[in-house]
């Protein structure tokens, strides 16, 4: 199921910090202001800036308390003795418990990281490269133990990416699906594909080389983010479009972006988004909940 915060007594800069979450992740980083954090976590001007220093600090302290959470209990996942799918499967539910229970988190890392500059740039990348490798490592163990086609860059960051984005659609409170049943469908489109066997024009899945052991190569041309990511790089690291969303429903606040993906149906297939008379494209349906 997914984690529910319990928000009684919550300390001052617990309480900025989700309030920064919740606007951060609605209104984006640079469009909202130091007095609206103030007003909106009951704190005047000066009384906030003697809790966050400053509003690049602010985004700084909940990215990373975020991305040491989940690295944290995706390590714990990583060093049980499972099967590398199974691995795979209880890595992927801890995510999505992760994306449900923290979307405002997510949204924001994946979103805002490339507002961070200097030394808080580098240790906030240094800690999703860190998450990133966590999915790296088990699909390489599947790899190498021949369960696993295959675990190069392009691999790692299309799981993550998949996973990530349920931070779009994503309403654990609204839809039938449990973040376990999500991730579980996922995991299973990972390991299984879509194509049923023995079906025409199907071939077997060439085996591709396991990428080296150390990083995975996850920094491509656009940098990820994360258990979550940064503007320009693939969604692959999360547990995260530009400012602005379009709304979702529930806990997730609002949508990102128009035109995005349908969530998937209570039967299990996705709704596409639809054009609006304006020429926009419909807002995502919460997941299960079409």
């Amino acid at each position: 199921m997914a984690r529910r915060r319990d928000t009684s007594g919550e300390s001052t800069h617990e309480r900025i910090l989700r309030v920064a979450a919740e606007i951060f992740a609605r209104k984006g980083y640079h469009a909202t202001g130091v007095a609206e954090l103030g007003e909106a976590a009951g704190l005047q001007r000066g009384a906030l800036y003697y809790h966050i220093g400053s509003k690049e600090d602010l985004l700084y302290d909940l990215s990373k308390r975020h991305v040491e959470e989940a690295l944290a209990r995706g390590r714990e996942v990583v060093a049980r003795d499972l099967p590398p799918a199974e691995k795979l499967r209880a890595l992927a539910r801890e995510h999505l418990r992760t994306i449900a229970a923290r979307c405002d988190e997510v949204t924001v890392v994946i979103r805002e990281m490339h507002a961070l500059t200097g030394k808080r740039a580098k240790r906030l990348t240094a800690l999703r490269d860190e998450y990133e490798n966590l999915f790296a490592d088990v699909l390489r163990e599947g790899a190498q133990q021949g369960v696993f086609a295959g675990a190069d860059r392009v691999v790692v960051l299309g799981v993550l990416g998949m996973f990530n984005w349920t931070h779009v659609w994503l309403d654990a409170a609204r839809g039938p699906l449990t973040p376990d049943d999500i991730a579980d469908r996922l995991t299973d489109l990972v390991i299984h594909g879509q194509l049923r066997p023995g079906a025409p024009g199907g071939s077997a899945v060439p085996a591709v080389p396991a990428a080296p052991a150390g990083r995975a190569e996850s920094a491509g041309p656009a940098e990820s983010a994360g258990p979550a990511e940064s503007a320009g790089r693939a969604e692959s690291a999360g547990p995260a479009g530009p400012a602005g969303r379009a709304e979702a429903g529930g806990s997730t606040g609002e949508a990102r972006g128009a035109g995005e993906a349908g969530a998937p149906t209570e039967a299990g297939h996705t709704t596409a988004a639809q054009p609006t008379e304006a020429g926009a494209a419909a807002e995502p349906a919460a997941a299960g909940t079409a």
